[in-house]
């Protein structure tokens, strides 16, 4: 039987790979975290009763905590998102993003909510994410750092570039995700 080292800086033998494929991709589809979840069930537990819990279905339960409003007004955005940096709300540049994201369909928000929180979904009790102006300049891509909901942003010329690069981004992230 293979095995392999629990040293990180080892490296990984040809031999002992599928092994170690054989046990990520069980830690992933559910075994490794299972510990974790039941100390998450239990917690919950402790603090709504099951009973009550049980009239809801999944989706049910799902849209009552996480659900976003069903469509993203201005309002809401310049609520919900902190803008930092050059970017203050009266920002002509900041008016021009939220228009973007308004007009976004329904898909390209939960591909933007990706990007940025790696959630489809947000949590009605906190602000969507952060933005902050990125230096890498008008030829480059929006990048995000999803462990801290934050969005890169370089400034664009126009709320047509603007647009497009963001959903390039987006897309690319959605579908990086994907294959991950």
């Amino acid at each position: 039987v293979p095995e392999f080292s629990n040293d990180a800086d080892a490296p990984l033998s040809s031999d002992a790979f599928p092994l170690w494929l054989s046990r990520y991709i069980q830690c992933v589809m559910g075994e490794g975290i299972r510990p974790a979840f039941k100390l998450i069930t239990s917690g919950l537990k402790q603090v709504l009763d099951p009973k009550i819990l049980s009239i809801f279905t999944d989706r049910e339960l799902e849209e009552m905590l996480f659900s976003p409003p069903a469509e993203w007004t201005r309002e809401m955005l310049l609520e919900s998102i902190d803008f930092s940096g050059e970017f203050g709300k009266e920002d002509v540049y900041t008016q021009q993003f939220v228009d973007v994201l308004v007009s976004l369909t329904s898909e390209e928000r939960d591909c933007l909510l990706l990007f940025v929180t790696g959630r489809k979904r947000f949590s009605k009790s906190t602000s969507l994410f952060s933005v902050v102006e990125s230096t890498a300049g008008e030829d480059s891509l929006p990048t995000s750092s999803t462990c801290v909901r934050l969005l890169h942003l370089p400034r664009y010329p126009s709320k047509e570039i603007l647009r497009d690069k963001l959903l390039k981004a987006i897309n690319l992230g959605y579908n990086r995700m994907l294959l991950i």
